[in-house]
């Protein structure tokens, strides 16, 4: 594995406070030249239209706009004053030209704030000079009437200038017009040296800010973790923490000093901790070692699945249990000749104590039903034994079906458990009461039923730990979706039943409903199948 790099909190926290002063000045800087040039623009528009507005008012008339057709010394008289305007205005061009019925135009005159400047617009603007470029929405919006005055702000060979036009009119009719260039950079020069002061302002107050935050951070916490970590690599080598491993007196109490003290009593505290933990995992070592014990036991008493087969029938059960032991059980014998017995049960809790429970009453239901025991009188007796050897007051629910397989004639006894699923041409849930728990009241007779199998009818039997089973939505798998797996079953297979094909594809379709979700209840069940034949089908599978 790479070694990666060390780096110390204090370059870090400096790494930090240098972005965050680059971040801020670049901030600072896109704000300020968004507000540098907004301001420069408003700041020409207003200078420009005042400009624009004392040109006009040296003119004001229409015969002053002839007369510099005719009078060369007025015109330079005009000139002149256009200069005087510039120099004292700040405006870098103002002309005053008209424009023909082809929108070009006719300069009158043009002047500058400087004496080059000057000299090139009276030779390129100057009385008598004609521009063929396209007018300026600005200009037509004058020229038109839709405005009184206007500007636009232009890029040329002169400059980034707002262009401020006015109109000269007699009597509304728009006879000449007047414009300045007004260059913004001026004002964007002004602006930015005091941009260029603030910045170094900020930049002398984040300085400040940044060393004094460097000598407080190495102070109250730098130089704390350090003491701090030096005492943990102790105590992590030899687990002991001794009176030399005590943090000094601090001046003030702060967050660091109160994890030095968590610190202190943690430690305190851990070397009793792992004397526990290792007399736990000591503990629970040896419980692992008697949980499997019990489970390869319980394995013996209630085999994982089991599967047996006769004249007129076939059997199969499965069950997975959610521990490593569990309280469901399931049993398949012969009663006697040409019977067939299968009891399932469900026992209250889970673990050794569930386990224990469940051994009991499947031991005691076998053997008194093998004695020759009505399942009525096996399960009273039962009830009432358990009853009076139950401290923990656990209770089980049990079903039983005892079927005659030469006839198909049948007596089943509900002690409490879910109703079964009769496996016909439409699986449906059997009607019959659901009888009282065993375990609780020993004074109960559980009562027995019968029923009457057709060939190919068979039962299947199970406990809640498949309907009650629950999806990453906390939905239950519920009774309709397991009706649907059997009938898929039966469909596909033929329009016929096979124990342990029907018992595997509804734990399958169980386990996958449940999908990563960990088994929180025992899944246990059976199935069986009368056929109405006499041909030996192999015995115990």
């Amino acid at each position: 594995m790479k070694k990666r790099p060390r780096l110390s909190i204090l370059v870090r926290i400096a790494l930090l406070f240098l972005t965050a002063i680059i971040i801020s000045t670049i901030l600072t800087a896109l704000i300020s030249s968004t507000i540098m040039v907004t301001d420069a623009a408003r700041q020409n528009i207003r200078l420009a239209g005042a400009v624009a507005t004392a040109a006009k008012t040296a003119l004001g008339s229409k015969e002053a706009v002839y007369r510099l057709h005719e009078d060369e010394q007025y015109r330079d008289q005009i000139r002149k004053t256009f200069r005087f305007i510039c120099s004292k205005t700040g405006a870098r061009y103002l002309y005053m030209y008209t424009v023909d019925e082809n929108e070009y135009r006719h300069y009158l005159i043009s002047a500058a704030r400087d004496d080059e400047d000057d000299m090139r617009m009276d030779e390129v603007y100057g009385y008598g000079k004609v521009q063929k470029l396209p007018l300026y929405k600005s200009e037509k919006n004058v020229l038109e009437g839709d405005a009184d005055e206007d500007y636009v702000f232009v890029d040329n060979s002169y400059g980034h200038v707002c262009m401020y036009t006015v109109p000269v009119t007699d009597y509304g009719e728009v006879i000449a017009l007047i414009g300045v260039d007004y260059p913004i950079e001026d004002i964007a020069d002004i602006i930015k040296e005091k941009f260029r002061l603030i910045l170094k302002l900020e930049a002398l107050v984040i300085s400040l800010a940044f060393i004094i935050a460097l000598f407080l951070i190495r102070r109250s916490v730098i130089r704390p973790i350090k003491g701090l970590s030096e005492r943990m690599r102790r105590f992590a080598s030899d687990r002991q923490y001794s009176k030399q491993d005590k943090r000094s007196a601090a001046r003030f109490e702060d967050e660091m000093t109160d994890i030095e003290k968590s610190f202190e009593e943690m430690a305190l505290d851990i070397s009793g901790y792992i004397e526990d933990i290792e007399s736990l995992t000591r503990e629970k070592l040896q419980t692992a070692t008697q949980l499997e014990v019990a489970r390869k036991i319980q394995c013996g008493i209630v085999p994982f699945e089991y599967a047996v087969s006769g004249n007129g029938y076939e059997a199969f059960g499965r069950e997975l249990t959610a521990k490593e032991v569990g309280g469901d059980f399931y049993d398949i014998f012969a009663p006697g000749e040409e019977k067939i017995c299968i009891v399932i049960g469900d026992v209250s809790g889970k673990g050794i104590s569930a386990a224990l429970f469940m051994v009991m009453i499947k031991t005691a239901l076998k053997e008194k039903i093998k004695a020759g025991n009505s399942l009525s009188d096996a399960f009273t007796a039962v009830n009432r034994d358990i009853c009076l050897s139950n401290p923990e007051c656990m209770f089980a629910t049990v079903f039983a079906l005892i079927i005659d397989t030469k006839t198909g004639e049948a007596v089943y006894i509900n002690a409490g458990h879910n109703p079964p699923l009769m496996l016909g041409r439409d699986p449906s849930f059997l009607k019959a009461e659901s009888g009282t728990v065993m375990g609780v009241f020993d004074d109960i007779v559980l009562k027995e039923e019968t029923y009457e199998f057709h060939d190919g009818e068979g039962m299947l039997i199970f406990t809640d730990g498949i309907t009650e089973a629950i999806n990453c939505d906390k939905i239950q798998y519920g009774d309709d979706r397991l009706k649907e797996t059997v009938r898929i079953h039966y469909d596909e297979n033929g329009l016929s039943y096979h124990p342990d094909m029907l018992v595997n594809s509804i734990i399958d379709s169980v386990k996958e409903y449940a999908g990563d979700l960990e088994q929180f209840d025992d899944i246990t069940c059976a199935a069986v199948v009368f056929r109405r034949d006499d041909k030996d089908q192999g015995g115990r599978i």
